[in-house]
């Protein structure tokens, strides 16, 4: 019935609205399985990530499917609403019919009757042939009439079926254009969601390498400062042996170089650990960010996909409407 129909349609919106709930779900546990592949790209993650993959591919198809039985079940309910309105369309034209056929029997008793009195009469005769004469015109004329009325209402009723399914039409249309404008949006925020987290990472890189560079500067200083050291006690070694003026000179000379060598290894270990507090806060102040801009992006996907959920809905309700509006028409 037409109520069965319609209550399948408000069933199906609702299916619908599960449905897209359960891919957005699956479409950001996919983004995250998938990072985290590419961050530690372990097997048990590259696993995680294809399940995740799958899944937002079956649940993208149940969105769609979702909408494929709403836009049947859309033609079902009309078609049930037409079936109900050509109904009472037909038990109304069968009534008229059926008053004007007892209006027409009463007609020809009451011509019979004029044709026997004028029998009596004698001359009264041809008056009653004249009457029954005008009765077959009028008789005539009512069934072309009638025939007309009833052209003319069949064509009142394809008209209307016709705007109905052209209304239809245009909802169908608005529908997959406002889909596609939320799926366009989910890839413009995504986009840019990846452009702002590459950006994020460079800044840690960056301070990534700078460490490292620190650490073979440190590293180099460290062997110079030994080296200088070594030279210095060999130095002292050599005055010991020989306190000579030329013994002297080198002394100093290697003291001087060992206390410059080491005042530059302790600025590089100074270099390196501030270096390593700016990665570490670098690191945290990423991550902190990376998890605000994932999610607005989440929140800007989610009201574009709100948003063509809406657009939809109003589509198909002033379809509906339109439809309604076109049956009810032939009514008055």
């Amino acid at each position: 019935t037409a109520a069965t129909a319609e209550a399948q349609v408000a069933a199906d919106r609702k299916a619908i609205d599960a449905a897209r709930q359960a891919e957005q779900n699956a479409k950001g546990a996919a983004i995250e399985a998938q990072e985290q592949a590419e961050k530690n790209p372990t097997a048990a993650n590259q696993a995680a990530a294809t399940a995740a993959a799958a899944k937002l591919t079956a649940a993208s198809a149940a969105l769609q499917a979702a909408f494929q039985k709403l836009d049947k079940d859309i033609d079902v309910s009309n078609e049930a609403k037409e079936a109900a309105n050509a109904a009472k369309d037909t038990a109304r034209e069968t009534a008229e019919a059926a008053g004007k056929a007892a209006q027409q029997a009463g007609q020809a008793a009451g011509n019979a009757n004029a044709g026997g009195a004028a029998a009596n009469n004698g001359g009264a005769a041809n008056n009653g042939g004249a009457a029954a004469n005008n009765g077959n015109n009028n008789n005539n004329n009512n069934q072309q009439n009638q025939e007309a009325k009833e052209a003319a209402e069949q064509a009142a009723l394809q008209a209307a079926l016709k705007t109905g399914e052209q209304a239809r039409a245009t909802a169908q249309q608005k529908s997959q254009a406002a889909q596609a404008a939320a799926t366009q949006n989910q890839k413009t925020v995504e986009a840019a969601l990846n452009q702002k987290i590459g950006a994020l990472d460079a800044a840690v890189e960056t301070a990534e390498q700078k460490v490292n560079a620190d650490r073979q500067a440190l590293e180099k200083a460290r062997q110079a400062a030994q080296q200088a050291t070594q030279d210095a006690q060999e130095a002292a070694e050599q005055v010991e042996r020989a306190n000579t003026a030329a013994n002297q000179a080198a002394l100093a000379a290697t003291q001087a170089k060992a206390q410059t060598t080491a005042a530059a290894f302790n600025q590089a270990n100074a270099t390196l650990n501030a270096d390593n507090q700016a990665l570490t806060q670098a690191r945290e102040s990423g991550e902190q960010q990376e998890q605000a801009l994932r999610a607005a992006a989440q929140q800007q996907i989610q009201a574009g996909y709100t948003a063509a959920q809406q657009a939809t809905q109003a589509a198909w309700a002033e379809a509906q409407q339109i439809g309604n509006a076109a049956l009810a028409a032939l009514e008055q």
